[in-house]
């Protein structure tokens, strides 16, 4: 599988991509992401060094976060967004300790006799910079 820029127009190429496998090899990529965020990352996109020291030093808690939610919203074939700051750009750069990272599921449920019931589940990763 090719490695796609960490942006959002990135993450929607590498989500075509994992979203057009058959269902075992994409449960396959869902299981290597929970089990390994950070060598996930690796495989499917093109870090730099500071992207990569940024992606390791972050806390443990965010990382298990990321790679639970993540392979959750990957096996059901959902909606994953990356959201950049307008600030500074994605995992690169000076003040790197200063980014935040903001986890957050969206999910809608209806239900009518004739339609009975749908579901529905985005999954938003926006990344900001505090103003200074």
């Amino acid at each position: 599988m090719d490695k796609y820029n960490f942006n959002p127009l990135g993450l929607q190429q590498l989500l075509a991509a994992l979203y057009a496998l058959d269902e075992e090899a994409l449960d396959a990529e869902a299981s290597a992401l929970e089990n390994d965020f950070t060598g996930w990352c690796m495989q499917h996109f093109l870090l730099d060094a500071t992207q990569l020291a940024y992606l390791t030093g972050m806390a443990p808690q965010m990382r298990d976060q990321l790679s639970q939610r993540g392979s959750h919203f990957l096996r059901n074939r959902w909606p994953i967004n990356l959201i950049q700051g307008a600030t500074a750009p994605l995992l690169k750069g000076d003040g790197d300790s200063a980014k935040i990272f903001n986890l957050e599921e969206q999910q809608q449920s209806t239900y009518s006799p004739n339609t009975s019931y749908q579901s529905s589940s985005v999954l938003n990763i926006q990344i900001t910079y505090p103003a200074s």
